[in-house]
């Protein structure tokens, strides 16, 4: 994955990421 490359944070925030950027963009 790209993300990995580009993120460079562990696997283990992928997905809170994802939810958070989906609960500010409902917002």
């Amino acid at each position: 994955m790209h993300y990995a490359a580009t993120f460079p944070r562990p696997t283990a925030y992928p997905l809170p990421t994802l939810q958070f950027g989906v609960a500010t963009n409902q917002k």
